[in-house]
């Protein structure tokens, strides 16, 4: 599966970077990448349902980590054109629209608030019920997902997991509409996660923010806040509570965070400076 998998990977990636370049709006970005995306869909699973996984673990890795790259595209854009093709011309109803559709994307984030924190924080116990077809039960099987996709290809965790970096895009892209700025959606690169606590992003976004380091200090919290939950695949939820209630609050140092950066990246550089073939 790996050499198919990346083999249909970098194709999807291709054309979907083609179709950003040359579209002339995110509407018409939408019509090509739709039935693109679903063209790949369709060979993996054509491919698994005929070869099947070696193992339950080749499995797991597949529906947790692979499968969810084609599904989050498809996710995504079929949401890009419900908004292009509802969105209110009127810019006062335009950003009700819009705080609309970020704040329903908020309430799936809660509802299922309890497996994003598994998924994120690397845990495995449960991924032989999430990600192997047909280990799925009752407690498991999510069922607002099970008439959209095909059971014997996909499981509805997988395509919770597509959801999650979905929603990533679809928070982005709607800064985008009302900040302006270009979003660059598709990369060769594998995508990045924040791995450390999250109060220690908010902390390095509150740093940005009071030094003015972002659009020559006209950057708002929440537009770099916006900002680095897209880079780093992360949701940050209500950090404007973690800065009252957490950060500012502290006894010691503040910025504790920021203080251990300091620290490790000195003592990094002390370890090169020791040992020069290292760096």
């Amino acid at each position: 599966m790996g050499e198919f998998f990346e083999e249909i990977r970098q194709s999807i990636n291709t054309q979907l970077e083609s179709v950003e370049r040359t579209a002339g709006s995110m509407l018409e970005q939408s019509k090509l990448a739709i039935p693109a995306i679903r063209q790949h869909i369709e060979r993996l699973r054509e491919h698994v349902l005929r070869d099947g996984f070696a193992d339950p673990s080749d499995e797991v890795t597949f529906f947790r980590n692979e499968l969810p790259h084609f599904y989050k595209h498809l996710i995504f854009y079929r949401h890009v054109y419900f908004i292009e093709t509802r969105r209110p011309v009127v810019k006062e109803e335009e950003a009700l629209f819009l705080e609309q559709e970020r704040a329903a994307l908020q309430l799936h984030f809660e509802k299922y608030r309890e497996f994003y924190t598994y998924f994120r924080s690397g845990e495995t116990f449960l991924d032989e019920k999430l990600f192997v077809r047909g280990n799925e039960d009752l407690l498991f099987t999510i069922e607002e997902y099970t008439d959209v996709i095909d059971s014997r290809f996909c499981t509805s965790h997988s395509y919770l997991v597509a959801r999650m970096h979905a929603d990533n895009m679809i928070l982005a892209y709607l800064n985008e509409l009302e900040t302006g700025d270009k979003l660059v959606l598709h990369q060769s690169h594998e995508p990045i996660t924040w791995t450390d606590p999250k109060v220690g992003l908010i902390e390095l976004c509150y740093a940005l923010y009071s030094k003015g380091a972002v659009n020559n200090g006209k950057a708002h919290l929440k537009d770099i806040i916006k900002g680095v939950e897209y880079i780093f695949n992360i949701t940050l939820g209500n950090y404007t509570a973690v800065i009252q209630q957490n950060i500012r609050i502290r006894k010691k140092t503040r910025m504790a965070y920021l203080a251990d950066l300091i620290k490790f990246t000195e003592s990094h550089m002390d370890d090169q400076d020791e040992h020069p073939q290292y760096k």
